[in-house]
């Protein structure tokens, strides 16, 4: 699932390869997209949130022209499940991951592409995104030991899992200060922490029934959407709390079956059964006003500011753009 930029659609796609465009403060569909045989495994938003860009089992990319409602472009190139893909900023250019092993960017217009990584080992799970400093990848191996970052064509980081399970999915938020990986039962959370230039685990969410098998960040805010093995959607508020930690806040439910998490505050959530609710508090139970002061700001300000201020890693090796702190790219990618 995907929010578009403007917040108005939210996308979804399932295992018998339809797409479907929903009113992002209803649960109305709009209109269904049909094409790929196989299921969908990824989707995005251009910056003008006019195409969504989807990626399936079927080793294709197609772009969909959500205010026609018409088809646009099919992409061949990849020979396995395409597990990832992005926009750049001027929507031009698309970015896909896929399981065989390849990063490729590809002209939005023709339909051409080439090849900017290709990986030694096939990662286990991966995700792409694209900055205006270029295109930022995070993979994890089939070893499951750390979860490494990508810049263009150039290994940076490698943050070190303490608990190895089979990794889900992996997502960059908007303003590109946050990621969030789901794995087994539980979902991490890391921030880049321009004192220390670094990412730093900042928070962990456990016990949830089934896998959490997809994570969706809604632009401008610290919100996000999660979706699991059960059926079940929630939304989810990251927040800084008064003492300085980071905690997440369920926002609302929509479960079918059961939902069991821990690690959260569930105060006022909207959506829960009564059951559920049970089941919840026997985990959770700290008291939400008396737990933090500052649960309205939900740190807009924070990832609002972040837009102009991405990822930098301090390497004399890098050019770094010190209006926007990005890293610039030298690799044949904008």
């Amino acid at each position: 699932m995907k929010f578009s930029p403007d917040g108005l659609w939210i996308a979804t796609g399932g295992r018998g390869g339809d797409i479907r465009l929903w009113f992002a403060e209803t649960d109305v569909v709009d209109s269904v997209f049909r094409g790929h045989t196989s299921w969908i495994i990824t989707l995005t938003f251009s910056p003008n949130s006019q195409w969504i860009a989807s990626g399936s089992g079927d080793t294709t990319v197609r772009l969909w022209d959500i205010f026609s409602g018409t088809p646009g472009l099919v992409l061949y190139g990849h020979s396995s499940c395409v597990e990832s893909v992005a926009f750049s900023p001027c929507g031009q250019q698309i970015v896909s991951g896929s399981e065989d092993g390849t990063i490729r960017v590809w002209e939005e217009s023709t339909g051409e592409s080439r090849i900017i990584l290709d990986i030694d080992h096939p990662a286990l799970s991966m995700t792409v995104w694209y900055s205006s400093g270029g295109v930022q990848i995070a993979l994890v191996r089939e070893e499951g030991d750390c979860l490494e970052l990508w810049y263009g064509h150039r290994k940076k980081v490698s943050l070190p899992l303490q608990d190895k399970g089979f990794v889900q999915f992996i997502a960059f938020s908007h303003c590109g200060q946050w990621i969030g990986l789901s794995s087994d039962d539980s979902l991490r959370f890391w921030k880049w922490k321009d004192a220390t230039r670094e990412w730093k685990c900042m928070l962990k969410m456990g016990d949830f029934l089934k896998r959490v098998e997809n994570i969706a960040w809604r632009p401008g805010t610290l919100e996000f959407v999660t979706g699991t093995g059960t059926s079940s959607v929630q939304t989810w508020r990251l927040f800084e709390t008064t003492y300085g930690e980071w905690d997440v806040k369920l926002l609302w439910s929509a479960d079918h079956t059961g939902f069991v998490a821990t690690d959260a505050v569930i105060d006022n959530t909207v959506g829960l059964s009564a059951a559920n609710r049970r089941l919840l508090e026997q985990r959770i139970v700290r008291d939400w006003p008396s737990y933090m002061d500052n649960s309205d700001k939900s740190h807009d300000d924070d990832s609002e500011q972040s837009q102009d201020n991405y990822m930098v890693l301090d390497d004399q090796n890098d050019n770094v753009d010190e209006g926007h702190g990005e890293i610039q790219d030298d690799s044949d990618t904008e």
